[in-house]
């Protein structure tokens, strides 16, 4: 879709996205991730489902492989019909994910009949137990003179939508219509808005701890981490000598009194601040 980084790359590599599946050949997605400073777990064959790389941040599924392994990429009709027989643990991956994940498909046409298939039989063996989907999708665009030959092509594209809607609506994938492209990332940069509502930055350093004096600076830095999650905020840190780092020790003082381990997650670290000198 895109031969270049957008915006929406960016976007997308800075939301809490754990898991992620392309039929795009490109590079952009996995690089936009590396710029965000993620460990990306990619998986382009077979073998590289079975190892998990340590560390990582995301994992990225290219189904039908990569650019960097043209020879192993899924291109012609024949590869896809063969897909099921060649790349099988990509489709039970897919097929859980599917399951257990809810997926949101960007500007994807739903042409690939693999695709179809696996979102066709986890509809069979849910039923209304599936988990519910959403897509982003462009409006067919209405001509704007009355000449009669554009008019009934948009009428015929229009019907088309409406049927491929209530077909997607079957398998459980609710189709949201933006009227132009750049709409999307409209929507996704007011979703990650949303998402970081309750991140709070705190960074700085101080060298001289005067006039507070060392005891009340660190503890005032931690009260800060402290009060800030039991505010119900996440604390995003850039660490920094004697201010962020106290910080961080408040948050995660806090963080060990509450039971559940996957709350340690609310606080985060960004990169380094630099040392302020006085």
């Amino acid at each position: 879709m895109w031969r270049h980084r957008t915006r929406i790359h960016r976007i997308l590599a800075h939301l809490p996205i754990a898991t992620a599946w392309t039929t795009n050949y490109d590079r952009l997605l996995e690089r936009a991730f590396e710029d965000a400073g993620k460990v990306v777990d990619l998986k382009l064959t077979q073998e590289n489902l079975v190892h998990t790389r340590r560390g990582r941040d995301v994992v990225l599924y290219k189904m039908h492989g990569c650019v960097s392994q043209s020879h192993e990429a899924v291109i012609t009709k024949d590869d896809y019909k063969q897909y099921e027989k060649t790349r099988p643990l990509f489709m039970e991956s897919l097929k859980g994910d599917l399951i257990g994940k809810t997926f949101l498909f960007l500007e994807f046409s739903f042409t690939d009949p693999n695709i179809d298939y696996i979102l066709s039989r986890v509809r069979i063996l849910l039923g209304k137990n599936a988990r519910e989907h959403f897509c982003v999708m462009r409006k067919p665009q209405e001509p704007s003179d009355t000449d009669a030959r554009l008019k009934a092509e948009y009428e015929y594209e229009m019907r088309k939508t409406e049927l491929r809607q209530a077909d997607l609506l079957r398998f459980g994938v609710e189709t949201v219509w933006v009227d132009e492209f750049f709409h999307i990332e409209l929507l996704l940069a007011t979703l990650s808005s949303f998402v970081h509502r309750k991140a709070v930055f705190v960074s700085g350093a101080a060298h001289d701890p005067a006039p507070l004096g060392q005891a009340r600076l660190d503890g005032l830095a931690r009260a800060i981490g402290t009060r800030l999650i039991a505010e119900g905020y996440n604390l995003v840190s850039g660490f920094g000598q004697g201010l962020g780092e106290q910080c961080v020790i408040g948050t995660l003082r806090r963080l060990y009194g509450i039971p559940r381990g996957e709350d340690l997650e609310r606080c985060l670290s960004s990169k380094l601040s630099g040392n302020i000198q006085h």
